[in-house]
């Protein structure tokens, strides 16, 4: 997968998680399921580390 791509669905990832975690937040259910908000953050947070990661390179390509 080329970089363009992957940095499309990253940020589609994201954005994706970000929506369930309020949705659920929203909902009033987030104290009965901590662990899935837990691993909501972490894969959202992993998203904007790999996405830092990518932008980086690129800067250094151009």
């Amino acid at each position: 997968m080329d970089k363009n791509n992957l940095s499309g669905v990253l940020r589609k990832a994201r954005s994706l998680l970000l929506h369930i975690r309020r949705s659920v937040a929203s909902g009033g259910h987030i104290d009965e399921i901590p662990e899935f908000d837990a691993l909501i953050g972490v894969a959202a947070d992993e998203a904007t580390r790999k996405l830092s990661a990518l932008d980086s390179e690129k800067s250094k390509d151009e």
